[in-house]
């Protein structure tokens, strides 16, 4: 096992640590590991500045603290397939296309797509039931008959999840965000804030809230 290695976090100097082996360590209480919460798949943990706290995904820590990225790009890959391992000489800097061709050459990607998902919580009816929408049922009537969030309704009418399930896609009004603008919104989000959440950024960007909300999540989106 290599040594553990600690470096500052950019933004949180002489507050947090992370270390090489994927750990992340306050000094609000005199040095103390945090515990660290799974959800769809990744280790996240959740840090505080002054009194705003936000949620940090933790491989993306790991690779902005120890692994250099001349090349600006935007995903943080696990090269072994294990999202829960957050080694440093497991993650790599990717594109978005690196980062799914990887998926697929190491058959991650497949079988994995709408109701064969492990996490899935709809069957492939059901999805295309909430895509076609013959009751004519609003997205938090819907979200609730199936016990999903408004954003997850949204993520099925619109064809970025359940892709195979069928029915008639809904065309996004809205153009794409740029990634630059992306990486600018995840940078300056912060849960809970009136001026840098979900409204606030929408505000500022001219976007909706659901897309803020799947831009600063987008990194644990399910297939």
């Amino acid at each position: 096992m290599s040594e553990e290695i600690w470096r500052d976090l950019a933004g949180y100097e002489g507050l947090y640590q992370v270390s090489n082996c994927g750990r992340v360590k306050s000094f609000y209480r005199g040095g103390r590991i945090l515990k660290q919460s799974l959800k769809l798949g990744y280790m996240f943990v959740e840090l505080y500045l002054n009194t705003n706290g936000k949620i940090h995904i933790v491989h993306r820590l790991v690779a902005q603290a120890f692994i250099p990225n001349p090349l600006n790009k935007l995903e943080v890959n696990h090269i072994n397939g294990i999202k829960t391992d957050n080694r440093v000489e497991n993650l790599e800097w990717v594109t978005r296309s690196e980062n799914e061709q990887h998926a697929y050459d190491t058959g991650l990607a497949h079988g994995m797509r709408g109701e064969n998902n492990l996490n899935a919580k709809l069957t492939n009816e059901q999805a295309r039931y909430i895509r076609e929408n013959p009751d004519k049922l609003t997205g938090g009537q819907l979200a609730k008959r199936f016990g999903i969030t408004p954003i997850s309704v949204s993520e099925i009418q619109r064809g970025k999840t359940y892709a195979d399930a069928g029915g008639t896609i809904r065309k996004s009004k809205c153009p794409p965000v740029p990634d630059e603008v992306r990486e600018q919104i995840r940078r300056i989000y912060v849960q809970g804030s009136r001026e840098f959440g979900l409204r606030g950024l929408a505000r500022k960007y001219g976007v909706s809230q659901s897309t803020i909300w799947r831009i600063v999540h987008e990194e644990v989106k399910q297939p």
